[in-house]
């Protein structure tokens, strides 16, 4: 009898011990999943800023793309099965922050690049226009390379817009799995969007104004 209750109380060690390995090994994905969802909400936080002339903002803007993308290999080789719920969501909210970068990332370019081709087409019309058909040819490529800017641009801009909903969808998942989460506030969000708005009526803006240029004589 006694052999059989120390066997008893060997198992029921036995399972102790591998029931609190595995609540320290959850404990641990947790906080590893948790650190790599801090990561990605610093580094959208920076994205999201105003934008700067600096040439180096962009750079910002690419150091930021790359780590995320880290980020996600990371997460993934993570044992999500500890905690599958918590594990998918973070993925997604990991995903849909790469993708908000990406976009904001094609914004950027394809802003700048409208406002070079439209500095271009204004450049070349307040040029002496003559006799040559050259002139009257190179300010239709110039204008029209500008209209194709600008229509690369409203795709990109459309894109980031959709992210910004997205991305609000994914942290309210994450967010009703564990509190407090480091997420992206609601406010961050709302002013991202609001600068977005702003940016994209300066653009549109530019490009209006240079449709509207007369020509030289």
């Amino acid at each position: 009898m006694k052999s059989k209750a120390a066997a008893a109380l060997v198992v029921v060690a036995i399972a102790a011990a591998w029931w609190g390995h595995a609540a320290y090994q959850k404990h641990q994905l947790r906080q590893a999943v948790l650190a790599l969802v801090a990561e990605a909400t610093a580094r959208m936080g920076s994205a999201l800023e105003a934008p700067s002339d600096d040439a180096d903002d962009l750079r910002r803007l690419e150091n930021h793309f790359r780590a995320l993308a880290s980020a996600q290999e990371r997460l993934a080789s993570l044992q999500e099965w500890r905690d599958a719920k918590l594990g998918m969501a973070a993925q997604r909210y990991l995903d849909e922050a790469h993708a908000l970068l990406r976009r904001r990332l094609a914004e950027r370019r394809a802003a700048e690049a409208v406002r070079i081709a439209a500095e271009d087409v204004a450049a070349h019309l307040r040029s002496p226009r003559g006799r040559s058909t050259a002139w009257i040819s190179r300010a239709l490529a110039l204008k029209q390379a500008m209209e194709r800017g600008f229509f690369d641009w409203r795709l990109a801009s459309g894109g980031l817009e959709k992210s910004l909903q997205t991305l609000r969808e994914a942290r309210g998942a994450l967010a009703t799995l564990v509190a407090p989460l480091p997420l992206l506030d609601e406010r961050t969000l709302v002013a991202a969007r609001e600068r977005h708005a702003a940016e994209a009526k300066a653009l549109e803006q530019v490009v209006e104004v240079t449709r509207r240029l007369p020509e030289s004589r």
